[in-house]
């Protein structure tokens, strides 16, 4: 009589959590970049002025709980579409010595680790602790971001951060010291998220 109570309660315990979790699964939602509305843009130097560049083409979702907190971010850049006002510069930096955009077409950014740093009714701050994939190099970063709601279904990230380009092979050779061209780049972006779930 005795077991069975406990197989009872067990069963009970069981169905109790496996509701909870497709409740939590219906009430999270899916977010997707706009591209018309989303910068991501880099400052690089050279000899020690500023050089400002941006990627015309990329890619970000999300995913959040039923709190609206963040809990999965894939960002996704087409190396290609690097401009820096130049065609001449446009067409060297996709060479072998620098992103080789040949062999690597995409950079490829993914979170699920979202740590929550303060959080308002209208704006959440997040580090995304994750790994950026870059001209065949993997290397854990982390990404401070802003999440604004322009509404119900319309969000708005923005970040900035700071990267060594020695770190995934980008200016090597002649390139390699920093001398001329200086090791740090700094990257930020300002995305606009379209609830994509019904």
């Amino acid at each position: 009589m005795l077991l069975m109570k406990m197989r009872e309660k067990c069963l009970a315990i069981l169905m109790a959590l496996f509701g909870t979790l497709i409740y939590q699964s219906v009430l999270a939602d899916s977010w997707q970049s706009s591209a018309l509305s989303s910068d991501l843009e880099f400052i690089a130097s050279y000899q020690g002025l500023p050089i400002n560049g941006r990627f015309n083409r990329f890619s970000v979702a999300a995913n959040t709980d039923q709190a609206t907190q963040l809990t999965q971010l894939d960002v996704r850049v087409f190396i290609s579409s690097a401009d820096m006002g130049s065609s001449e510069i446009n067409q060297a930096i996709q060479t072998t010595d620098w992103f080789n955009s040949g062999d690597f077409s995409e950079a490829i950014f993914t979170s699920q680790h979202l740590e929550t740093v303060s959080r308002t009714e209208n704006n959440a701050e997040y580090i995304a602790h994750g790994e950026l994939q870059l001209k065949g190099l993997k290397n854990s970063i982390a990404v401070p971001l802003s999440w604004k709601n322009n509404g119900s279904d319309q969000v708005v990230i923005a970040g900035e951060l700071t990267l060594d380009r020695s770190d995934f092979g980008i200016g090597i050779g002649d390139w390699a010291s920093g001398e001329q061209i200086g090791l740090a780049v700094r990257v930020s972006f300002a995305v606009q998220l379209d609830r994509t779930n019904e």
